[in-house]
């Protein structure tokens, strides 16, 4: 208890099952939306619009996608970070209560039917981690979801416009 008296009380929770602490939270980030601005502005596409909601990015998605002529989202982790948190916004979880695996929760199908409606738009780039990385970072690729962590070293590397945004919400629920 001497311990968990060190961290902020938003975070227990997150450790907690049931009544029980079972870990301690040690690495905290979030997934964030880095985009090439100079791309948002050649296709005329408001960022904010665009990441306002996963509808609104369906929707202005192949106008930036009509810039480069590529897939326009790649992921920077691995693909169970980014999905946790996309599915978690649309009111899904990834364990219940029990730790039994939640991802055939309606929430969880909602949110993984709206990744695989971006991918048969063409605006999700199946690749490896590296690979997004490098063509996000070449500038081929548009938008590239990654932990904030990534920011400092991205901010070195790319010689366009870097920009960040929170990912799209689902309309109604919060991120």
């Amino acid at each position: 208890q001497q311990v968990l008296g060190n961290y902020k009380s938003e975070v227990l929770p997150l450790v907690t099952v049931g009544k029980e602490t079972v870990g301690l939270p040690l690495a905290f980030s979030c997934p964030v939306m880095y985009y090439n601005n100079d791309i948002m502005k050649q296709a005329g596409v408001d960022p904010a619009e665009l990441f306002k909601d996963w509808d609104s990015f369906k929707r202005l998605g192949p106008k930036v996608k009509a810039v480069t002529g590529n897939p326009i989202l790649g992921l920077g982790n691995n693909a169970d970070w980014e999905a946790q948190s996309i599915i978690q916004c649309n009111g899904g979880r990834v364990l219940d209560d029990s730790l039994r695996p939640a991802w055939d929760s309606p929430q969880a199908v909602a949110a993984m039917q709206t990744i695989a409606e971006v991918n048969k738009a063409g605006l999700y780039l199946q690749s490896t981690t590296t690979e997004s990385n490098a063509a996000f970072i070449a500038g081929s690729l548009a938008i590239w979801m990654a932990s904030i962590a990534s920011l400092g070293g991205l901010s070195k590397q790319v010689k366009f416009d870097l920009k960040t945004s929170p990912f799209p919400v689902f309309p109604g629920k919060p991120r």
